[in-house]
Order: C-alpha cells, then structure tokens, then sequence
C-alpha cells in the first residue's frame, strides 16, 4: 500500500525499481495482486517529472516485459496517460522519461489490445513519436521504430503516417548505424504494404 508520505514513497520506490532489475526481484513483488495499480495511483498523482514519477516509470516499463502485467498496463490506461504527458509536458521531460516512457509505449504496442488503444490517439501517437524523432539516442530511436513498426500494422496509423509525412522522412534518414538502417528498411516496407 503506497503512503501518504511523498518521501517514504519515494524511497519505497527506488527499492522496487531495482528489484525490477532482477527475475527473483519482479517474482517477489508481482506476487502482490495490486502492485501494478498502486505503482500506477502513485505515478498519476505527480503533476511533474519528479525523482518519484521516475522510478514509478522505471519499474512499470521493467514489470511490462511480461505478459500479464503487461495486460494490466494496458487496461490502465498508461497509453493515453504517457501520450498526454509526452504532449503536454514535452519540454521539461528527463532523458530517463523520456527513454523509460518510450520504452514501455514499444512494450505495449506489441499486443493487439495495446495497438488497439493506441488507435483512439492515432494522431497524437505519431506527433510524440515524430517529436523524438530528431534525438541522438539510438536507444530513443530504436524504441520509435519499434513502436511505429508495430501500430503500422493497423491501417490508420499507417494513413496518419503518410499523412504527416514520415514515409518521406525516412527516405531522406541517413544513418551510419546499420542496427537504425535495418528498422528505417523494415519500416518502410511495412509503410509501403497494402493493409487488409
């Protein structure tokens, strides 16, 4: 149960992010039933980019790289919750945010229920996705590619991507990376693909 104390929450927090980092650790705390809504309450209940935000960020997107935790994120709501923050808060985001919350956006758009919440926010998805599109962090690149490599599955994303352009965008993307030159190409054949 998260305290009312934003200090003690912080450091209860910090210990669940690392245990995160551990199989034995995400064992542990998963077996609590509500751990994934109470870290999410916690995460909500911070109006800005705090230490607390962070960690609450940090150890949803290690929980989410398995599946059911993953199904409880995505009913959540954490898609339109991160979409919204990446929209409205996108100038004072932390690079730990910012790599963190798009890890977990490519996390979640690997389910079909995810790609299918992603679809009610088609526009602003690809707007953030194009906002961090001009960092140099292959980490932050890698997660855009794989998120948009996965909603480009669904026709809409796929017209909202023409729409705004990124078919060119990746034509004209010169990179040097072959790991970034092999998602451009897997991209843009998916981008090229008729959708049934």
């Amino acid at each position: 149960e998260l305290l009312s104390n934003n200090n003690l929450n912080l450091e209860v927090m910090k210990l669940v992010n690392s245990l995160a980092n551990f199989n034995k650790g995400k064992n542990y705390l998963l077996s609590k039933n509500t751990l994934i809504e109470d870290i999410v309450k916690c995460m909500i209940a911070e109006n800005e980019d705090t230490e607390l935000r962070q960690n609450c960020l940090g150890a949803i997107q290690k929980f989410s790289l398995r599946n059911e935790p993953q199904k409880k994120i995505i009913e959540l709501n954490v898609i339109h919750y991160l979409v919204d923050i990446f929209t409205l808060q996108y100038e004072s985001l932390s690079d730990y945010t910012i790599e963190y919350g798009l890890g977990l956006l490519m996390n979640l758009s690997l389910r079909k229920a995810g790609r299918e919440k992603f679809e009610a926010i088609a526009d602003k998805t690809i707007q953030i996705l194009q906002k961090f599109m001009d960092k140099d962090n292959i980490q932050v690149l890698t997660c855009i590619n794989g998120t948009l490599y996965s909603l480009l599955k669904k026709r809409k994303f796929k017209n909202e991507a023409r729409a705004k352009g990124l078919d060119i965008h990746f034509k004209n993307t010169n990179t040097d990376n072959p790991q970034l030159k092999k998602q451009i190409t897997y991209i843009l054949e998916e981008l090229n693909k008729q959708t049934s």
